[in-house]
Parts: structure tokens; sequence; C-alpha cells
């Protein structure tokens, strides 16, 4: 293993830790080469962006510094993710955050994904099979996700009790649901995961559901946490 390979697999092995990401950095700095002086540059960049203060001066001036880089070497730099895994791949803090694929690829080829990328958000387009998502829930894949975006009629009332249940999800922070096939109680088992380790409960669009319904619901979690839209 190179110096090269080992720093990387320090970053994979830390994905919420900016020290091995910086120390990447350096040493991408170090070697002389255009291409990696410009990757240690967007990674140094980009950390500063995740720690800057929202909309600040500092935030304006490195998000005009690091956007453009992101979408001239998005594809180089995430090459690797065949599959459909590429589309709607998300940078933050220098390295691939977040990937979009359907849930049963991501069930099938996920491990290679975080194998090569410090990935922590994942944006399901579909389920398809029905059960997905109680499949997702058995699954050690769901322990290395922090943002989580479902959307579609497999994520009913029997998906988010399996979700809610599973010990898998103990690492989740953010999740965000749209157009879901939930009723009032199932909303209920996920706005619950508020009162433990979930941080930012987004609901979108469950027209089925009441406005009124939906505000007394939120009452019962913690209501920082959750934020209804166009339900």
């Amino acid at each position: 293993m190179t110096d090269r390979d080992a720093l990387y697999a320090a970053v994979l092995a830390a994905p919420d830790d900016d020290t091995p990401r910086l120390v990447y950095a350096d040493f991408l700095d170090d070697t002389g080469v255009r291409a990696d002086a410009i990757r240690a540059r967007f990674i140094s960049n980009q950390i500063a962006l995740a720690r800057a203060e929202p909309w600040s001066e500092e935030y304006d001036r490195l998000h005009r510094a690091t956007a453009p880089v992101e979408d001239h070497y998005r594809k180089e730099w995430a090459a690797d993710l065949e599959g459909g895994f590429g589309r709607g791949s998300h940078f933050s803090r220098g390295f691939v955050a977040q990937v979009m694929c359907d849930l049963p690829r991501f069930l099938s080829d996920g491990m290679r994904v975080f194998d090569r990328h410090p990935v922590r958000g994942v944006k399901f387009t579909t389920a398809r099979a029905h059960g997905a998502y109680s499949t997702l829930a058995v699954s050690p894949l769901l322990a290395r996700i922090h943002t989580l975006h479902a959307s579609g009629e497999q994520v009913d009332d029997i998906a988010a009790e399996r979700l809610a249940a599973s010990p898998h999800i103990v690492g989740l922070r953010c999740l965000r649901v749209t157009r879901s096939a939930l009723s009032i109680a199932g909303l209920g088992r996920l706005v619950s995961l508020t009162r433990s380790g979930l941080r930012e409960l987004e609901l979108y669009e469950h027209r089925a559901i009441g406005e009124a319904e939906v505000v007394r619901l939120v009452a019962t979690g913690d209501k920082h946490c959750v934020r209804p839209t166009g339900c």
C-alpha cells in the first residue's frame, strides 16, 4: 500500500473526521502535480466552507471558490461510481458525500461505494420492489448512512415501523420523506425518532394527511427537528 492509499484509507475509516482529510490534502499539495494541488485546495476550501457561518461573507467566498471546481471535476473525481451511483453525486468537505440511486441497486452494490468514498448520504430515486425498505432496515449498510432521502409508495407504515425499530439506524441524523404512502400512524413512528438520535425529519407532500394532523403529530416529537412542508 502506497502512502497515498494509506492516507485515503484513513479518510474512509473516519468519514466524519476532518483531520484525515486535511492530512490527505497536505500530501496531495506536496506531490508537485498540478491535478493533486487542485484537489488539495478543493478539499481544504470545502472543509472551511463546512465550518463557516452559513451565508456569511466567508461562506459566500468559499462557495464561489468551490462550486465551479466541483462542477468541473465531479465526473473525474467520482468516475468509479459506476452503475448509476455517479448521477446526482454531491461533494462535501472535499469528497463524495451523497449518492443517488434506486434502493435495490444500493442494497446489492452499496458496500462498493462505501469502500471507495466517504459517503454519508443516500437519495433513493425509487424502491421498485415491494418491501425494499424493510430489507434496508435489516441491512448493515443502513448503519453507514447519516442522511437518507426516501420517497414513493414503498415508504409505508410497515417500512416506517421496520426502519424505526432497526438496530442499524442509530447513526441516522437526517431523514427526508417525500410523497410517501404513510398514514398518520406511520409518520408518528418516524417522528418518535427525533426523541432519540434523529436531528432532522423533513416531510414533503404528504397530501393524504391533513395539515392539522401533521401539526399535532409534530408536537409529539422534538419540534425543533421536524419540518413539514407541503403536507
